[in-house]
Parts: C-alpha cells; sequence; structure tokens
C-alpha cells in the first residue's frame, strides 16, 4: 500500500516527548539530542561517559499482562538495563521507586524484590537504594545508570545505505503475552514464560561493528520504523517473518488465525538489540561472532528508497503502514476488541 505523508511527528509517542522538548533545556555535557539514544549520554571527563535511564511499569499492570510481583520485579530492573545494553554501557546499578498496593502489601514486596535481585544478578549489577510509597495503584519506576566510553557509544544514529540490519534474537514473545492474558490463551503461553534479559554481554561485541544500535521495547517494526525515521533510510525486512518469530509466538499467532506480522508490530516488546553493520564489515562481524555467544539474526538491509519498513518476498516487496500501526492502541482508545481486528488487517497485506 502506497503511504503518502512520512514524517517523525506522526507518531503520537514522539509527539508527547517533544512538547517535553519545548519546556525543558538540555544539559551542554549531554552528548545525544531528543529521541536519538535509548539511554541519555554525559560526558564526565575524558572519554568516559554515564549513561541514565529510567522507565515507568503500571500501564502492563493495569492491563493485566503482569500480575505475578517477581514479573514486575523482573521487568522494572529490565527494561532500564536494557538500555543501557543499546547504548554499550555497563551498568553500575539501579534505583527503583516502587508505589506498593494497599492490599496484601507484604507479599507484594517480597514478590518485587525476589524479582529485581534476579534480574540484576543476571545482569552482573545490584539494587543501589531506592523509594518506597503505597497506594491504591501498583507501579514501580526504574533508573538505571552506567559507565561506557565515549568511543564505544553507540545510539540510535548513524545507519546508511547498505547497511545490514542484525538483531540479537528473534521477537513475539512480548506480544504473545498480551495476546494470551487479554484474549485468555494462558495454555498457550504464560507469564512464567516471559523473562527476557537485558543484551549487556552482547553489546560489548556489537559496539565493535555497529553503526546504531535500539531495543525492542516496543517491538520490531516499532523500532525499526524509529530507526527509519531518525536516519531517513528504508528497511527492506528479506528474512521471512515466520523465521523472526519464536515458535512459542507462532503457536499464539496461529491460536489468533492471524499472519505471524502481527507478533512483530504489536507494540510490547521483548527487548532484544536491533543494530545496523556497514556491508564491509559484515564478513568480520560474523566470523567474530561464531567464537562468542552472540548468535545474530540478519533482518535486512537500509536502502535509500524510501523512507519506510517494506516486506520483501518472492513476490515483490509491500510497504508497511507504520504510522497506522504505531499509532493504532491510541486511536482505538483502549478497545480491544477494535484494536485486534485492525491490527490484523493491517499485517495481512
Amino acid at each position: 500500500m502506497p503511504i503518502e505523508k512520512y514524517s517523525f511527528a506522526d507518531i503520537t509517542e514522539n509527539k508527547m516527548l517533544n512538547i517535553w522538548g519545548q519546556y525543558l533545556s538540555r544539559s551542554p555535557l549531554q552528548l545525544n539530542k531528543m529521541h536519538e539514544s535509548d539511554a541519555e549520554l554525559f560526558l564526565i571527563g575524558g572519554d568516559k561517559v554515564i549513561a541514565a535511564t529510567i522507565d515507568t511499569i503500571v500501564e502492563e499492570i493495569t492491563l493485566g499482562f503482569y500480575a505475578d510481583p517477581e514479573t514486575i520485579g523482573w521487568m522494572a530492573a529490565t527494561v532500564s538495563l536494557s538500555d543501557l545494553a543499546a547504548v554499550a554501557a555497563q551498568p553500575l546499578g539501579i534505583v527503583p521507586s516502587v508505589c506498593l498496593p494497599a492490599k496484601d502489601t507484604e507479599n507484594f514486596q517480597r514478590g518485587i524484590a525476589t524479582g529485581l535481585e534476579a534480574a540484576c544478578r543476571h545482569a552482573g549489577t545490584f539494587v543501589l537504594g531506592g523509594d518506597t510509597n503505597q497506594g491504591e495503584q501498583a507501579s514501580i519506576s526504574c533508573c538505571a545508570i552506567g559507565l561506557t566510553e565515549k568511543t564505544k557509544v553507540r545510539t540510535r544514529m548513524g545507519i546508511k545505505s547498505g547497511d545490514v540490519i542484525f538483531s540479537t534474537g528473534k521477537f513475539g514473545e512480548g506480544n504473545a503475552l498480551a495476546a494470551a492474558k487479554l484474549l485468555g490463551l494462558n495454555d498457550l503461553y504464560s507469564e512464567k514464560d516471559f523473562r527476557p534479559i537485558a543484551r549487556l554481554r552482547e553489546a560489548r561485541i556489537i559496539c565493535e561493528f555497529a553503526t546504531a544500535v535500539m531495543d525492542t521495547s516496543d517491538g520490531l517494526i516499532g523500532c525499526l520504523d524509529q530507526l527509519s525515521r531518525l536516519n531517513q533510510v528504508g528497511i527492506e525486512i528479506a528474512t521471512p517473518i515466520e523465521d523472526l518469530v519464536r515458535s512459542k509466538a507462532l503457536k499464539v499467532a496461529h491460536a489468533l488465525s492471524a499472519p505471524p506480522l502481527v507478533m512483530l508490530a504489536a507494540d510490547h516488546g521483548e527487548f532484544e538489540l536491533v543494530f545496523s553493520i556497514p556491508s564491509q564489515k559484515q564478513e568480520e562481524f560474523v566470523r567474530t561472532c561464531q567464537s562468542t555467544e552472540l548468535n545474530p539474526v540478519m533482518i535486512g538491509k537500509a536502502t535509500d528508497i524510501n523512507n519506510g519498513i517494506r516486506l520483501s518476498s518472492g513476490r515483490g516487496s509491500l510497504a508497511l503502514d507504520t504510522t497506522k500501526l504505531r499509532n493504532l492502541w491510541t486511536d482505538c482508545k483502549g478497545n480491544i476488541s477494535l484494536y485486534l481486528e485492525t491490527l490484523i488487517k493491517l499485517c495481512s497485506g
């Protein structure tokens, strides 16, 4: 389908963030501009860079995606640590702020603490302190702080036409969980199945080769679309969609009678890293990966044909209406049936 307009400000979330930018000044020590990086980057002397980020988990709790306090704790740490991975920073620690519910407070607190500690142990870092409150609605915000070097920093900027697009893994389990929770498909995918990890170890290798990096917190298509808009390049997905979707997510898609693309196009992600490798470095990158723990998935390539996301197949090329896809939840005003029906139509081509 032809896309008549392709503007960065077409995306509701981008518009919202731009309003903050109209009122809030930025530090002269900050290396990144708004939208350009998963974490905020500050030069602190020499080539040392502090990376800082914060995320809040509340909508996922309200919608019922995360009901187990251990999941909430794990995800609170992981979403922020993943932002550090995307900028090639190693974590110094996290600082959570938790609003505990009025009911079953102690058990909820113990579950949150267990999840936070498990995610931090996996990442080799610690909870440095935090804040505790109590209220009707449970929520948790988590600030992560990391350290890196200016030469190793990677942002969302730097993709050129011809760059090859890779990821640290396959996708879809975030959206599989969302669908299972909203539609009662827990026998196909349960909350216990969902334990994404921050790709901090892989980031050490990626930063030696990549020109740009972003995590898939908002799903693969949302990630690719944001990279495309920021860098003013097209991105062609050359790998068959079925080969990009994790097996459990494929089962959920089949149960919905939905195309597998749905598992990539909705916006509850799984925190893989998507990154661009210059074509002349591709062979060296692949050889390096063969002797390490990184098993990259090739997605496609950047092009200068148009500013958009296209699916390539033997039958030709299909342009995705990513503006509609990324704004769909807001446009549907939380109507789950309308959202799913429209999402499937947009992904059916």
